[in-house]
């Protein structure tokens, strides 16, 4: 039989914050995660961009020492980053942002190749003969994108509470990362009276009420944050 706070402890929070460049997902990321800096709880930023550190140069210095942050540029850096959040007591990983995964794969793929200097299709091996215009074709695709679902499968299973980023068109509604995520927001903002709001349309709301879903979210980073308040 499983225990009523057992199964709460195992509970987690996955937030997708999806939107164009500048619609606070990185604010909201960071609003959530000093939080539970506050509680002195462990928190984990993985920065793929390298454009974290000024939101988190803003929280107060005493908050920092329960903080870990490690900046990714390249497939290697993003699995060992991921690797370090198994058996750990982390309370959240922020992900800023999952968008470059895709790229990741595909270079470390491409680069793989290249050092072996050649390819295989069918029982037929072609050898690469110019490095500098070779790009991945058809299959070679595949092994990129099993590893991007290691990616996505080792973070939302790290038993952490998550917070990821993504860059999509204002446009784009649904992503394959989707699925992955329990709360999945479309962030934008409005400019009103000179005063930059944040806003966002709530696209999946698993396990609250579906009436939510297809709604507006007003002042984004304060009702997330309300969320883990709660939970302290």
């Amino acid at each position: 039989m499983v225990k009523l706070e057992e199964l709460r402890k195992k509970v987690k929070e996955k937030i997708l914050l999806k939107g164009f460049t500048g619609t606070g997902k990185t604010y909201t990321a960071v609003k959530i995660a000093e939080v539970l800096l506050e509680r002195g709880e462990k928190v984990v930023a993985v920065d793929t961009e390298d454009g974290m550190g000024k939101d988190l140069l803003k929280l107060p210095e005493e908050l920092l020492e329960h903080l870990t942050l490690h900046i990714c540029g390249n497939y290697n850096e993003f699995r060992k980053a991921l690797d370090t959040l198994k058996g750990g007591d982390n309370k959240l990983v922020i992900v800023d942002s999952l968008s470059h995964l895709k790229d990741y794969a595909r270079r470390e793929a491409r680069l793989r190749l290249l050092r072996d200097g050649k390819f295989y299709m069918g029982e037929k091996t072609v050898k690469i003969d110019n490095p500098d215009t070779y790009t991945l074709r058809g299959y070679q695709y595949a092994l990129p994108n099993i590893w991007e679902d290691y990616f996505l499968g080792d973070l939302v299973h790290c038993g952490a509470n998550i917070v990821a980023t993504l860059m999509v068109d204002p446009l784009t509604d649904f992503t394959d990362y989707d699925g992955a995520f329990d709360i999945v927001l479309q962030m934008y903002y409005i400019d009103e009276e000179e005063k930059r709001k944040w806003k966002a349309k709530i696209l999946k709301n698993r396990g609250r009420s579906d009436e939510t879903v297809g709604k507006g979210l007003n002042n984004p980073p304060e009702q997330l944050t309300k969320l883990f308040k709660k939970e302290g």
